[in-house]
């Protein structure tokens, strides 16, 4: 069953099982499961799991990094795929993780759901405030990602809003944030337009800030 081979994905990503999630994922693909699919209830539910096991301290830096590697070459495994569905291009978004923060598992799995309908420039991790902006500027993006997972980077996102205000640019990008540490109510403190928890609500949240513009 198609519900059963997800769950088993989920799980094996969960348990940091390399081989197991790739076989999985092969297997998948082979029986005609829509690759976002696989993404949405496979892949990204496993990742959930890591998030949370890092957050209680069963797992550290180094299931993080595997749990990371495992996802990209899942992603190399289906992106052939993920290309042949139809893209609609929305507009242009640049996204990382803010300046302090090497995290990038979640801002992976938003990048991969966000391609399919924006144009997406990623900056990666511990991204300097000025260089969000300067990409902002260079690409004229209607949208900028921020990502932060812990408390100590979140300040940073106040840091990049300030400064698209300072450089006369805030008005023309829609400034949307995630990440585990992050909630609405932070979102709007810090001068957000929008927060997402995932990456599903990630892209309805997108859509619906660069429809708004």
């Amino acid at each position: 069953m198609k519900g059963n081979l997800l769950d088993e994905m989920a799980e094996a990503l969960a348990q940091i099982e390399a081989g197991r999630v790739l076989d999985l994922v092969k297997e998948a693909v082979s029986r005609g499961i829509p690759p976002t699919e696989i993404v949405l209830r496979g892949l990204s539910r496993g990742l959930e799991v890591v998030g949370q096991k890092y957050e209680a301290m069963e797992y550290f830096l180094t299931e993080l990094i595997m749990a990371g590697e495992i996802m990209k070459r899942a992603m190399q495994i289906l992106k052939p795929h993920l290309e042949k569905e139809p893209i609609q291009a929305l507009g242009r978004c640049v996204i990382g993780t803010v300046r302090g923060d090497i995290h990038d598992l979640g801002k992976n799995l938003v990048i991969l759901m966000l391609s399919r309908e924006f144009e997406v420039y990623d900056l990666g991790v511990d991204v300097p405030n000025e260089a969000f902006v300067e990409k902002v500027k260079e690409t004229k993006a209607d949208l900028l990602g921020l990502s932060a997972m812990l408390l100590s980077t979140m300040p940073a996102i106040k840091e990049v809003i300030n400064l698209l205000e300072q450089e006369s640019i805030r008005s023309s990008v829609k400034v949307i944030v995630g990440g585990r540490v992050l909630n609405e109510q932070i979102a709007r403190e810090y001068g957000a337009d929008g927060y997402a928890k995932d990456a599903v609500e990630a892209v309805k949240v997108a859509k619906q800030l660069v429809g708004s513009k």
